[in-house]
């Protein structure tokens, strides 16, 4: 934090951290000590997941280690954190510090300084997601210090920018549920036709009836179907196998199409067989043909597919042969 002192306001003076507060650990528990019933035993876990479950200690230990609401608590170890406790009477475990601010700082103004220390600790370890720092190279960190009165502005002006800021993220996340309901009633109308009635409007003679098209697919299907049968008969087609007839679909019931919204003139409802050439699943090889670490062929697992419909194969990719490939 040195670059931050060569200048200093005036009536601000430099110091440490270790002169704004006193610092007391939490108590070593052993996994021995956790019971059922007591007060609650204060872990890291606990301050960065609400939802971490807690152990108990029914025991009485000394005064120092107890905790109340409103206390300053700060994690100095794997994951540094600062925090105002509000769980109610408990025990403080290691590695966390009971703050106990002096009386020329304020617990407030010393909360949101080591919340800016931690992110400065963070950036220095490039992003990591595991800090320890020990008491002493804590303790002796620099910072600069205003006046008590100048500190109580300072909170003031920092909680009602984070008021605003906490507004504007609500308003964001807002945002973007709406655009994603938009999102789904835009594909939603587009596959009702909504968005191309006009253009139908003024297009009605050049528009081709679903049942040409539906008729049109199936005679292509019929044609693509005799010239490979063509091509077995005269031993060109290189897999050896007879080529299969087109399978002959039912239409849709009456009382299929009396569940189904109406469709605009001219569209038709059909089944997805009728307009696909082709519609299987994939297949898993062996675990002992599939290579985390690198491959000749891509093997694309549920996990790759996103729900924007793009492709990440940077999540666990996995690869196959060019021999498994083909085999399947």
């Amino acid at each position: 934090m040195s670059e931050n002192l060569n200048s200093i306001p005036h009536s601000w003076i430099k110091t440490t951290v270790g002169e704004l507060a006193d610092y007391v650990n939490g108590r070593a528990f052993k996994p021995e000590e956790w019971k059922d019933t007591g007060l609650p035993i204060i872990r890291i876990q606990n301050l960065n997941d609400k939802t971490a479950k807690y152990n108990y200690s029914p025991e009485q230990h000394e005064k120092k280690y107890l905790i109340r609401n409103g206390d300053l608590l700060f994690a100095w170890s794997a994951s540094l954190g600062a925090h105002i406790w509000h769980g109610g009477d408990a025990w403080l475990n290691q590695h966390i510090f009971h703050v106990l601010p002096q009386k020329h700082t304020t617990k407030l103004f010393v909360f949101y300084l080591l919340k800016k220390i931690i992110a400065e600790l963070y950036a220095k370890a490039h992003g990591s997601g595991m800090v320890h720092v020990t008491k002493g190279k804590f303790e002796s960190t620099e910072i600069l210090l205003p006046p008590l009165n100048e500190q109580h502005r300072i909170v003031a002006k920092i909680e009602e920018l984070f008021t605003e800021l906490d507004a504007a993220i609500a308003s964001l996340q807002t945002a973007q549920a709406q655009l994603k309901t938009y999102r789904q009633a835009l594909l939603a109308h587009a596959f009702a036709g909504k968005l191309t009635a006009q253009w139908r409007a003024d297009n009605a003679d050049k528009v081709e009836p679903a049942s040409v098209l539906i008729q049109r697919i199936a005679a292509e299907r019929q044609s693509r179907y005799a010239a490979e049968l063509a091509a077995w008969a005269s031993g060109v087609s290189g897999n050896g196998r007879k080529p299969r007839p087109p399978q002959e679909l039912s239409p849709l019931t009456p009382a299929e199409l009396a569940e189904l919204p109406a469709l605009p003139e001219g569209w038709a409802w059909v089944k997805a067989e009728e307009i696909s050439e082709f519609i299987t699943k994939g297949t898993t090889p062996q675990k002992a043909e599939l290579f985390s670490d690198g491959g000749e062929i891509p093997f694309i697992k549920v996990y790759n597919l996103t729900h924007n419909g793009s492709l990440d194969f940077s999540i666990n990719p996995t690869f196959v042969s060019w021999n498994t490939h083909d085999s399947f």
